[in-house]
């Protein structure tokens, strides 16, 4: 199964490696509000503006990052650092053998931590297209874990 989610990300964002036009040179940053506070994710595999990098999927990249406290059933926000807001994206809860599951996130970016205590790693996939020319902008995976609180 680790293959399969390895190999959809990498065909997922190698398609969006044809960009045209002026754009920043890096994917946009994201972070996690929680409880008034801002958190960053780990920028994983993405191509932007004619680069492409393959990292590590979000349960690696996240091995020896600071995991982000939250309480059961907390309300969590996603946020970028730009305005211009991704054409699709979505969020995925993976265990530690990288087998995932899709979890609801709302249109601004906001979604619940689980109930029952633990540490849960998560990938959040977006792409950004330039819907006047039809072309992609970009696309990036981003990873964060959780350590929900009893």
């Amino acid at each position: 199964m680790k293959k399969y989610i390895t190999l959809f990300f990498a065909v997922l964002l190698l398609a969006g490696c044809n960009i045209q036009g002026k754009i920043a040179n890096e994917p946009p940053t994201i972070k996690i509000e929680a409880d008034g506070k801002s958190y960053d994710t780990v920028l994983g595999t993405f191509c932007w503006n004619g680069k492409c990098e393959d990292h590590a999927g979000p349960v690696e990249l996240m091995k020896d990052n600071v995991t982000l406290q939250v309480k059961a059933g907390e309300k969590l926000q996603l946020k970028q650092s730009t305005t211009n807001l991704p054409t699709t994206s979505f969020l995925t809860e993976l265990n530690s053998i990288e087998q995932g599951k899709d979890l609801p996130l709302t249109e601004d970016g906001t979604f619940t931590a689980p109930t029952q205590p633990g540490t849960y790693y998560y990938g959040y996939t977006a792409s950004w297209r330039d819907e006047k020319k039809d072309v992609s902008i970009g696309d990036a995976q981003y990873a964060f874990a959780l350590k929900v609180l009893p």
